[in-house]
């Protein structure tokens, strides 16, 4: 539920971003005027805020999982899901909403081919909201996921410990089978977690120059921040989009599980339609011989 939820927000930010970015690089500057400039920089700015606070919530979800051993029967239900995800949404549209209300403004950036929160007027409502967003989609949300992938890899190696230090007296195949049957999933709850952390990672990686760009806009020598200087990680913040499925695609097993099983299916589908254009192509060419 987390991973299609993460899946909206990049699909989001694609399709209400990407499309006018496009367009307005074409042409060499902004083509949709002010409202446009304002539905893109609110689009993207949930879709971001969506995304970071999604990603903190798979952390939060995997570290419970992991650390207190939950039985899949006992993990979070559906209903559970669908408030959190929820709660994620409200958040950040809320968050995103500032502007509209006068708390922060949404302008032109960059080159002037896309649009984003001010952090360039320093007047106190911009320079409160590229403060709070800063702290509450971007501080917070990594330091969610610092600290329950830590726990969850500490968790990891001393059962790792215990588990090893057990085969060593025992054998493995002498060891309960409730024991070896959690061996098996925390095998691939560590695999999971570590893709995890790899789209957390490129997150980081693509949100950290624009997160300097506007610090130093806001705080900062703005003088030095050029219009290529801060159109390259805009850019390089929307690239995510592009790399999360790519991850999930190549590396989560389930993930993939599924992928190759519809690419089968379809596959399946295909060559069924062959068989039986086959079938109809000899069936009319032996009822027109039969009718010669």
């Amino acid at each position: 539920m987390f991973v299609l939820n993460l899946t909206v927000a990049d699909f989001l930010l694609a399709v209400g971003n990407m499309p006018m970015f496009t367009a307005s690089s074409f042409w060499g500057y902004w083509v949709f005027g002010s409202s446009g400039c304002i539905a893109y920089a609110f689009a993207g700015s949930v879709a971001s805020f969506v995304s970071i606070n999604t990603l903190a919530a798979i952390a939060i979800d995997r570290c419970f999982v992991i650390i207190r051993t939950l039985p899949l029967q006992n993990r979070m239900s559906r209903k559970t899901f669908c408030s959190i995800i929820g709660s994620v949404w409200i958040y950040s549209i809320l968050w995103a909403s500032g502007p509209f209300v006068g708390f922060g403004h949404y302008i032109l950036e960059g080159t002037n081919t896309s649009c984003t929160f001010d952090f360039l007027t320093r007047d106190l409502s911009s320079r409160l909201y590229v403060i709070c967003i800063f702290t509450a989609h971007f501080i917070i949300p990594v330091l969610v996921i610092a600290g329950s992938y830590t726990m969850i890899f500490r968790t990891i190696k001393i059962y790792k410990h215990e588990f090893n230090e057990a085969t060593k007296v025992h054998g493995e195949e002498e060891l309960p089978m409730p024991m070896r049957k959690c061996n098996t999933r925390f095998s691939h709850e560590a695999k999971t977690a570590r893709v995890s952390i790899i789209v957390i990672s490129v997150f980081c990686i693509s949100w950290t120059p624009y997160a300097t760009v506007a610090l130093i806009g806001e705080f900062g020598h703005s003088a030095i921040i050029t219009r290529l200087g801060s159109g390259i990680p805009c850019l390089l913040a929307k690239c995510s989009t592009i790399i999360n499925p790519l991850i999930y695609a190549l590396l989560h097993p389930k993930f993939r599980t599924k992928l190759l099983g519809v690419i089968a299916c379809f596959k399946h589908e295909e060559e069924r339609r062959e068989e039986e254009y086959r079938r109809g192509i000899i069936h009319f060419r032996s009822r027109k011989q039969c009718s010669l």
